[in-house]
């Protein structure tokens, strides 16, 4: 049986996803969640694909300042 855990984990990231230069619907899509389940902090989704959005977020973040001055990042 999958762990679940509400959506409400999830509070702020499409504000942060995008401060950070991230298509968050995109990330939310490719680590199999709906944008659905933004709308309510009470849904129940799977915690494997919340640990899938918050890694590839953190990937693609270091990949886009890999080649950034320092200063930048």
């Amino acid at each position: 049986m999958p762990k679940l855990i509400r959506s409400a984990c999830l509070t702020n990231y499409v504000e942060v996803a995008r401060s950070i230069g991230l298509d968050p619907y995109r990330q939310l899509k490719a680590a199999g969640l709906s944008r659905a389940c933004l709308a309510d902090p009470d849904t129940m989704i799977r915690a494997s694909a919340v640990g899938r959005l918050l890694e590839a977020s953190a990937v693609r973040r270091r990949r886009s300042t890999r080649d950034c001055p320092r200063e930048i990042r």
